[in-house]
């Protein structure tokens, strides 16, 4: 998202593999112009959004501020990641966390649950599903897959909601269709479960998708 303020909201990204020196190049061209920034100008992150702790979800933005922290100011992030002993993490999600306290050391860290909703700049972010809303919930599935603790949310921004279902399976995906409703789910787009891969169908007919 580029922001009014002309600050960016950057969700996820890719795994190690899809980092690769030139993908990386072409989307800090991306972000210059779409800030309108020249290369070597700074530009500012003003939040930055891990939905779980799979390294496909960190990787690329990982190599980004190892390389680019001079050029990308990272002012706040926010994840929600359950316990190691309860669902494992990728090995570098560690890594990841530790690039963000070296390169950012006044970086504000946000730990969102679900009714949780705070603004940055003319965008109104909304938590619907964290973890605490799926571990243990099945007491024959205490410690659901790490895919089963995404932060399900939406973005509003001038009246144009988004609402990402991360890589919700039907754990966080039951929690969803319980908790809300399809008036209050309605949005103007939608990232689909787990890149277009899990098949949560009633999910999506609470929101009124095709299938």
């Amino acid at each position: 998202y580029r922001l009014r303020d002309n600050s960016l909201i950057i969700i996820d990204g890719g795994e190690f593999e899809q980092a690769t020196d030139i993908a990386v190049a072409d989307y800090m061209d991306f972000l210059h112009n779409l800030t309108g920034t020249r290369n070597g100008e700074k530009m500012r992150v003003s939040l930055y959004i891990c939905t779980h702790a799979h390294n496909d979800h960190c990787d690329f933005m990982s190599k980004l501020i190892r390389f680019h922290s001079d050029e990308i100011e990272v002012e706040r992030a926010a994840f929600n990641f359950p316990n190691p002993q309860n669902t494992r993490h990728s090995d570098s999600v560690a890594v990841f966390r530790k690039r963000l306290v070296e390169k950012y050391p006044n970086i504000q860290y946000i730990k969102p649950h679900a009714g949780c909703k705070f603004t940055v700049a003319n965008a109104e972010i909304e938590l619907l599903v964290s973890n605490e809303d799926t571990i243990g919930v099945d007491p024959e599935d205490t410690y659901p897959g790490t895919n089963d603790t995404s932060m399900i949310f939406n973005i509003e921004a001038d009246g144009i909601r988004t609402l990402f279902l991360a890589d919700c399976g039907w754990d966080d995906g039951d929690v969803l269709i319980k908790n809300y409703t399809e008036e209050t789910l309605k949005s103007s787009f939608l990232q689909a479960a787990h890149h277009g891969i899990n098949e949560i169908i009633e999910v999506y007919d609470r929101l009124g998708t095709d299938k």
